[in-house]
């Protein structure tokens, strides 16, 4: 009984020191955000500060600075006022006049040109010769304001813009008067804008500040940077302006500055200081979580430790069984290549005797059935060569079932039913051979005895997307393949999961857990989609394939079948096997070529480069010692670049197919190969 008491009160115990951790660790990892928010709210503060008064110091600066230049423009035109009022104006002394202008005034690097008209408003002299110098016209908008002005104030005019050159410029203009004070005219400055938002665009050092130069009617006068007319007012809510005086003179000087620029330099502390806060923050909730889960975790690991073991050791088998795939596609091809090789050619060889002719053509009947089997076997490697054709899916599902039904067996029903025959898809045959066998497989093994399997072929349009258990449909046409069993079923979330790898729901012993990834890998691959539902009374599986046109479906009959034999040209053969050089020699021959096998590829390299123009083709394995049939091809195409090579292996990838075509190789044939694939190979490629 104390036993019972102890045991009851640890977790409760535990359960009060776990919630005042947590809320420990809440008050702890509160705090420091806190912390953190109201530091980010001071620099916050500090920083816009910051930015008003470097605002209010660069509007003073530019102001005097502005000032000066004005000022010392308005001296300059001031001396010419004070030559001009010793001197006679008149067209006559234009020349003289321009000289003054010159040294008086355009010698200011930010004047743009200067000009002088006299008291009837005709231009009688001017730096820019461009413009049009007589006439009423040529007084600038300022004459009339200083004609009737006795004061001797500079005038600042209005922005002009050139029409020859596109220059923006803005006037000063002063009086001038002859020796007993009567009006003589006008001298005209024309400052350009492009020299002080370079001179902005030199001084400014706040990132982000728009400088505005207007006259105080509000005239603006230049800009920097160009685009803005207008800063926003001091009170908006998101801008910090300053305007200062221009000196004396009816101008003033405005600087603004976005809160967005003013604030980059906090911003980027800021991200540190919340990168900083989240990790600690992070850290604090991890070892708050670390203590929280600590009594459970070990059983938790230990049972995700015996969980990841069997994993590991189930793709372990996978991958030993794709390797072992390959390596027997390699070595069972090159028996079989040997079979078909001398089956063909006692066929050919073998006369009239129709007995010897029929055995023959059984002999190779299982040969190909061994070849197709082989490919099958290859489907779980992931690496394998995959050549997609127009293919027709009813007699793949009958070929199916005729296999399945010669197996040991049960009493079962299978119905087929298909709604077309020439329901045509895009895809490699042995492909959608597996995906059918593995469905209809788990089907008939889910189906009680006295039980019934349905194949339904049908053709179906989708008017919009919609997403399946795997993958998704567009809208459009599907040619779709149902098989319905009359198992227990399978659950929404078995469906979620038996598609993943070595996930199983069957006893053990009884399957390992791939056949339905092969199932969702081929499909994908196909790009189609997969179904998983309930039937009548146990599970459906539809495959959804795109579906292939009828152009496309006649296709393949188009392809010339007709051998074209040789007429003693060369064929140089090389093949590690002797028996398989042997072979293909044969082959040769009995096509019209003149055969020379070689089971060395580096003697057969070097007889090339004796005697590179001897050889009329080049037919090599793959995988031979010394080296690969794809680095004999690339050594033969630096001596001859014009020879065919024909590339003949047992176990296709798709890195080599790649390889292949950087090598130089023009076609690959698979093992076993058969003669009037090698007459069509040979024929098309020395032609």
């Amino acid at each position: 009984m104390p036993h019972d008491a102890e045991t009851s009160r640890g977790p409760t115990t535990g359960s009060r020191i776990r919630h005042h951790l947590l809320l420990l660790g809440a008050a702890l990892i509160a705090l420091i955000v806190a912390a953190d928010v109201h530091e980010a709210w001071q620099d916050y503060r500090a920083s816009l500060e910051r930015s008003r008064q470097t605002v209010e110091l660069l509007s003073h600066a530019f102001g005097d600075q502005t000032a000066r230049m004005i000022q010392e423009l308005d001296f300059a035109l001031g001396d010419f006022a004070d030559w001009a009022r010793k001197t006679d104006i008149s067209p006559d002394e234009r020349e003289r006049i321009t000289r003054e202008l010159l040294e008086h005034v355009t010698r200011l690097p930010y004047v743009r040109s200067a000009l002088v008209v006299d008291a009837a408003g005709r231009r009688i002299a001017a730096t820019d010769e461009s413009a049009p110098d007589t006439g009423p016209t040529a007084a600038p908008p300022s004459f009339a304001i200083l004609q009737n002005d006795p004061t001797d104030a500079v005038h600042i005019g209005r922005p002009f813009t050139s029409r020859r050159d596109g220059d923006r410029t803005f006037a000063l203009s002063r009086r001038l008067v002859t020796a007993d004070g009567q009006f003589a005219g006008v001298v005209l400055a024309r400052v350009s804008f492009d020299y002080l938002a370079r001179f902005y665009e030199a001084v400014n050092v706040s990132p982000g500040a728009e400088i505005r130069l207007a006259r105080t009617d509000g005239v603006l006068l230049a800009l920097y940077p160009s685009g803005r007319e207008e800063l926003p007012a001091p009170e908006g809510a998101d801008y910090v302006t300053a305007k200062s005086p221009v000196g004396s003179y009816p101008l003033s000087i405005e600087v603004g500055q976005s809160h967005h620029d003013a604030l980059a330099s906090w911003r980027e502390q800021e991200l540190y200081s919340v990168a900083r806060t989240g990790t600690l923050t992070v850290l604090a909730g991890t070892l708050l979580g670390a203590i929280m889960i600590a009594l459970r975790r070990r059983e938790q690991a230990e049972l995700a430790r015996r969980e990841s073991e069997l994993q590991l050791q189930e793709a372990r088998r996978a991958e030993a069984l794709s390797l072992l795939a390959a390596s027997v596609a390699h070595d069972f091809n090159n028996v079989l290549g040997a079979i078909v090789g001398y089956a063909e050619l006692a066929r050919e060889t073998g006369g009239s005797d129709t007995q010897l002719r029929s055995s023959l053509d059984r002999l190779l009947g299982a040969a190909e059935r061994a070849r197709q089997l082989v490919r099958r076997v290859l489907t779980l490697d992931p690496h394998r060569s995959v050549r997609d054709h127009t293919v027709v899916v009813a007699p793949i599902i009958r070929e199916v079932v005729d296999q399945l039904q010669t197996q040991p067996a049960r009493t079962l029903a299978v119905d087929i039913r298909v709604d077309d025959e020439a329901l045509t898809v895009s895809g490699d045959s042995t492909e959608i051979y597996q995906v059918l066998l593995n469905l209809c497989t788990n089907a008939m093994q889910a189906t009680p005895a006295n039980g019934r399997v349905t194949i339904h072929l049908y053709a179906a349009t989708r008017a919009e997307a919609a997403a399946l258990t795997v993958g998704s449909v567009a809208a459009g046409d599907y040619v779709c393949v149902t098989v319905s069993d009359e198992g227990p079923g399978v659950s929404a979330d078995q469906a979620r999961r038996i598609f993943d790898p070595l996930t199983t729901t069957k006893e053990p012993g009884q399957g390992v857990g791939i056949g339905l990834t092969v199932v969702r890998t081929i499909v994908e691959r196909m790009h189609g989609a997969i179904e998983v539902g309930d039937a009548a009374h146990g599970a459906s599986f539809t495959v959804h394939w795109p579906r292939q046109s009828a152009t496309a479906a006649e296709a393949p009959a188009a392809v010339d079948g007709t051998v074209r034999p040789g007429t003693g040209q060369v064929i140089m053969i090389v093949d590690d096997e002797p028996q398989l050089a042997s072979l293909l020699e044969e082959l040769a021959a009995s096509l019209g070529y003149e055969p020379l096998g070689l089971t060395d590829p580096l003697r057969a390299l070097e007889m090339l480069r004796r005697a590179p123009t001897r050889i009329d083709a080049l037919v090599t394995d793959e995988r031979m010692p010394g080296m690969r049939g794809t680095d004999l091809a690339r050594s033969v195409r630096e001596l001859r670049p014009d020879l065919p090579i024909l590339l003949v292996t047992g176990y296709r990838s798709a890195e080599l197919d790649r390889e292949a075509g950087r090598s130089g190789i023009a076609r690959i044939l698979d093992k076993p190969v058969h003669r009037n694939e090698l007459a069509r190979a040979l024929g098309d490629l020395i032609r």
